[in-house]
């Protein structure tokens, strides 16, 4: 990604508003916004603001045209904080869980490039009230480790190029 200078997006395209059967699906026309506005380079103008997801480090625009502003602020979208909290933490978990299994590289890169991929991963914050838990997790990683959302958005000055090479 670097070396070519390739952007990537991601994009929910499944629940909003809380876990899946208590939420809603996303409307397609809210997902084909998001998509045209990638597409036009909105997105990618300087001057869209984007917000840090707490945990995963992911920047979300806080504007999109045609998509509700609602709709891309995941955790009030929830009718509990606590429980998007909860469910939060629960996929972080999962992510660490899977991605321990390769945490030498597993045959598939090697064991530097593999911890730079662990380091961009989620951060799981110790248990604390939650505004102090959220500032914590930002902070800690815009100081200590490359982020997920650099890795995804392709301005990661360090994180290889490593997913051709897993097979």
């Amino acid at each position: 990604m670097e070396e070519h200078g390739a952007r990537c997006w991601l994009v929910n395209t499944g629940w909003t508003g809380g876990a899946f059967g208590t939420g809603s699906r996303i409307c397609l026309a809210h997902t084909r916004a998001i998509v045209d506005a990638i597409h036009s380079g909105e997105l990618s103008d300087a001057a869209t603001p984007y917000a840090v997801m707490p945990v995963f480090g992911l920047r979300v625009p806080q504007r999109v045209s045609g998509v509700p502003d609602a709709l891309l602020a995941p955790r009030a979208s929830w009718p509990s904080a606590a429980a998007y909290d909860a469910q939060l933490a629960q996929l972080a978990g999962l992510f660490e869980a899977n991605m321990h299994a390769f945490k030498d590289g597993a045959g598939y890169v090697s064991a530097d490039v593999a911890a730079e991929i662990l380091a961009a991963g989620p951060i799981v914050p110790a248990p604390a009230p939650a505004a102090a838990a959220e500032t914590c997790v930002i902070a800690h990683k815009v100081a200590s480790h490359t982020h997920l959302s650099d890795a995804v958005f392709g301005t990661s000055p360090t994180l290889k190029p490593v997913w051709s090479q897993l097979a």
